[in-house]
């Protein structure tokens, strides 16, 4: 409830509220960096700290962010995704398109996990199902990632107007 602007506690028949002033969201993975928590904030209109609940969507689904980079014409790692169930039925397909389409290593990844979770580097294509079956215990949409050799980079930004970022 809005009008809250806190956590409402249940005990022993009664109801306690905890006034918030700000969340900081500090959790990993589904329901914690999927906008599924941003969401229940801005519904409660209670202030929190990170991406809001479009963006952190988005940048969950590592499929739909490769999509959407690729409409805007972002160079990124050549990839492909399907969905778990259509390589449990043309599994061959699948790995064959793998082959054809993407040079060696590959990162099979869960589109939605997060840490690493689920997430194989595959040498040779006849390891492709070991890491696809890895993959799909954790969501039932795959990505495939062609391997890039560099440094990685990484700046973290503070704010939006005025921000500042790592260096």
């Amino acid at each position: 409830d809005p009008s809250v602007h806190g956590l409402v506690v249940l005990r022993d028949g009664g109801a306690e509220i905890i006034p918030l002033d700000i969340i900081f969201p500090a959790l990993h993975g589904k329901n914690g960096e999927d906008g599924t928590i941003q969401g229940l904030f801005q519904l409660s209109g209670i202030p929190y700290v990170g991406c809001g609940t479009l963006a952190s969507a988005v940048c969950m689904d590592k499929a739909v962010t490769h999509t959407l980079l690729s409409n805007a014409d972002v160079e990124q790692a050549h990839y492909l995704w399907f969905y778990a169930d259509r390589f449990t039925a043309a599994a061959d397909t699948i790995k064959n398109k793998i082959q054809a389409r993407l040079d060696f290593p590959v990162f099979v990844k869960p589109a939605n996990a997060g840490s690493s979770v689920g997430v194989s580097k595959v040498e040779r294509f006849e390891d492709l199902d070991a890491a696809i079956e890895k993959a799909a215990r954790e969501d039932d949409k795959i990505v495939v990632e062609e391997g890039i050799k560099g440094q990685e980079v990484e700046c973290a930004v503070l704010g939006n107007r005025d921000a500042e970022a790592s260096i």
